[in-house]
């Protein structure tokens, strides 16, 4: 292969590789806007329900409600973790092992010490 040829190569090679990324960003910032809008709502009308029926409840009820409202709001926290690291890495070229293990690592020792 002469130097004409690889240059095409690798000329190509980038311009699939910064399509793939685009393409990439653009799926995680629409997946991840399709799941904001979802966890919104699982908050608000958990939030709405203890509201509309404070008092109504029994303990259990409350406490379920608390549950889902924590758990919307990690959800969201590691939903920006994950779009974070996710439009990052490509740029950077590094594998997301580490990173990732790390922010879901932390979320799940918080998880566990309730």
């Amino acid at each position: 292969m002469g130097n004409s040829d690889q240059n095409q190569t690798e000329v190509e090679i980038e311009r699939i590789r910064t399509a793939l990324e685009a393409e990439f960003e653009e799926f995680v910032s629409m997946a991840a806007h399709n799941l904001r809008e979802s966890l919104r709502d699982v908050a608000s009308f958990s939030q709405l329900m203890a509201e509309t029926y404070a008092g109504r409840l029994d303990s259990d009820a409350g406490l379920f409600l608390d549950r889902i409202q924590e758990g919307a709001a990690s959800m969201q926290s590691l939903l920006a973790d994950v779009v974070t690291i996710g439009l990052r890495l490509p740029a950077t070229g590094r594998s997301p092992g580490r990173t990732w293990k790390r922010s879901f690592t932390r979320r799940s020792s918080r998880r566990t010490s309730r």
